[in-house]
């Protein structure tokens, strides 16, 4: 079989999943088990003030009701008007997709009035010839020069509201007068996962951290009935080495902690009496359990977030599609809000790697196959997966 028949044939099969999945995302009740996964949107306010930002030139997020909505405006003095171009990630990657904080604006201005703080950022973006800014924070304004090329680099987001950034957004705006394409690069955001560092446990027991993690090893997950087992790694579907990136920290009351990023699922429970479900590592508040490895499934209450910046970036796959990092219970995928969808639309890699296994009769028909696949694992984002978020931004937002 040739490469270009292989691809068509994972393509055929991805079709008809996605279609399942979208059916899923927009129409479906959640199904019943230990993990389901809501659509996670509104995020909840609660985390608002749990999370403690260290983030070189920002600052804790902060929730207030805010009523205006996202303006087109006019300034009369100057003669300039404003556009929105929408909502965007921020994954704290430099360089950011705005690069520059060029005012922080709180305490200046009245927060609720959106118009006061989207116009003064306009003023001060202006100032410096920038043609796009965005707000993040509430109150923080970002810009920088070439960012009218740079803002869409993270994809997408859900974290806006009224026409400005909560924690890893950016409300994004353009001058009147500056035509852009729609976001130019939002077909290839980044993707990011668990610094290397992270710690999983393989079959014989030992633990081992990311970096050292391979194609083929078994870690430790939970089953479908919340047994204890192990998962093969079938893929990367991103691995950076050198990458510098800022994630989410999580410590909970027992001492464990885990590190990863902003868009990533992890599962939690709200109370030690309901179902387990995946959200967002943003969506966690002080007070949620996690859930820990153990003989059984252990809950443990999150007692501290905080952000920090650190090397390497890695999300493993696992034909389970979960896996325990640092001992605590996560998702194998980011960026979806749907674990269950982005488990089903995954489904071609996993029956690409069970026919490799199945008929080693086939592997040299299956080398193009597999070089790719292990191209892919050694740097950047796994092909199949780039696919997906390039389509996930047009489904979901």
């Amino acid at each position: 079989m040739h490469n270009y028949n292989r691809l068509n044939f994972l393509y055929l099969i991805h079709v008809v999943l996605w279609n399942t999945a979208a059916h899923n995302i927009r129409t479906s009740a959640p199904p019943q088990g230990l993990i389901v996964t809501p659509l996670p949107w509104p995020h909840g306010t609660e985390a608002a003030a749990s999370v403690a930002s260290v983030t070189e030139g920002t600052s804790p997020q902060l929730q207030e009701n805010l009523t205006t909505t996202a303006p087109t405006a006019y300034n009369r003095s100057n003669s300039w008007t404003i556009a929105p171009l929408g909502c965007y990630r921020d994954s704290y990657v430099k360089p950011r997709p705005l690069p520059k904080l060029i005012a922080n604006l709180r305490g200046t201005i009245d927060r609720k009035d959106v118009n006061n703080t989207v116009m003064a950022c306009a003023e001060k973006a202006r100032e410096r010839g920038f043609k796009v800014f965005g707000i993040q924070y509430y109150t923080e304004c970002w810009s920088g020069p070439g960012s009218e090329k740079t803002y869409g680099r993270d994809g997408t987001s859900v974290d806006c509201k009224d026409g400005v950034g909560k924690s890893g957004a950016n409300f994004v705006y353009r001058f009147g007068d500056y035509e852009l394409s729609p976001c130019p690069i939002c077909a290839q955001p980044r993707k990011l996962c668990f610094p290397a560092i992270s710690q999983v446990t393989l079959e014989s027991g030992e633990s081992i951290p990311l970096s050292n993690l391979k194609v083929g090893d078994k870690i430790q997950t939970l089953g479908t009935h919340g047994e204890n087992i192990f998962s093969k790694v079938i893929a990367f579907l991103h691995k950076e080495i050198d990458a510098k990136a800022q994630f989410y920290n999580l410590e909970t009351k027992s001492g464990n902690s885990i590190r990863l990023s902003a868009h990533h699922l992890i599962f939690r429970k709200k109370t030690n009496t309901s179902l387990s479900y995946a959200v967002f590592a943003s969506e966690i508040n002080i007070g949620d359990f996690l859930i820990l490895n153990g003989s059984s499934p252990i809950y443990d209450t999150v007692t501290r977030i905080t952000q920090m910046k650190m090397t390497g970036v890695y999300a493993p796959l696992t034909s389970q599609g979960t896996l325990f990092v640092d001992g605590i219970l996560v998702s194998c995928y980011a960026h979806w809000p749907s674990h269950n969808a982005a488990h089903l639309v995954m489904a071609p890699i996993r029956a690409a790697d069970l026919l490799m296994g199945a008929w080693k009769q086939l592997t040299s028909s299956l080398v193009g196959l597999t070089e790719l696949e292990r191209k892919d694992s050694l740097k950047g984002v796994h092909w199949y997966a780039s696919i997906l978020m390039s389509l996930t931004n047009t489904l979901i937002i």
